[in-house]
């Protein structure tokens, strides 16, 4: 790589004023559900795979830079929802790309259908928020939350064995009827012919 062409590629990674999030520092560094103290946060939830999510990587950059320079300054992130499951899921982001805006304790999500232009997001942001409808940040999930999701992980995993072990039991009942079934016919067929062979021989 030429001198010129590495010290260009320093300067633009340098220069982005996206930030990278993940499940250890999403809260602590957006504050989203505990004060907001760290301001407004433009947030892209995306997958590595998504066409749409790579399309959008220079101007989530450039919207990037746009809200930030601006008064009051915006921050931008960005969060592999692939590989930060638990994001993702107190987020609901499941469709990429997701792009939400986190404001004084409220989530707004950007409208599908909306185009992706620069100027569009940064609008967003700024303004067009309030044009839909805002949802409660959900709060990060406490030690108590975690231990209530393994206890329900294995009540799940428990009431799934019993269910299999119901469905065998109803199986082997079902079938341990049609062979005792099967035995009593076969005895009382066998005693009728005995005695129907005994009266014949009677006669």
């Amino acid at each position: 790589m030429r001198p010129f062409a590495a010290a260009y590629l320093v300067v633009v990674v340098l220069s982005s004023h996206v930030v990278d999030l993940n499940d250890d520092n999403f809260e602590h560094l957006t504050q989203a559900g505990t004060g907001a103290t760290t301001g407004d946060w433009f947030i892209k939830f995306f997958a590595p795979w998504c066409h749409h999510c790579q399309a959008l990587v220079d101007r989530w950059d450039q919207t990037a830079t746009e809200l930030k320079s601006g008064v009051p300054a915006i921050n931008v992130g960005r969060i592999d929802a692939t590989a930060n499951k638990k994001v993702q899921e107190r987020f609901k982001a499941h469709v990429f790309p997701a792009l939400i805006l986190f404001r004084q304790g409220q989530l707004y999500r950007y409208p599908i259908e909306n185009k992706r232009s620069v100027e569009e997001l940064v609008d967003f942001a700024r303004s067009g928020y309030a044009k839909v409808t805002p949802e409660p940040v959900p709060r990060p999930p406490t030690w108590l939350d975690k231990q209530l999701e393994f206890f329900w992980h294995d009540m799940e995993h428990i009431l799934d064995i019993r269910k299999s072990a119901a469905t065998v039991l109803v199986i082997g009942s079902f079938l341990a009827g049609v062979v005792c079934t099967l035995i009593c016919t076969r005895l009382c067929c066998g005693r009728r012919r005995s005695t129907v062979e005994a009266g014949k021989k009677s006669q």
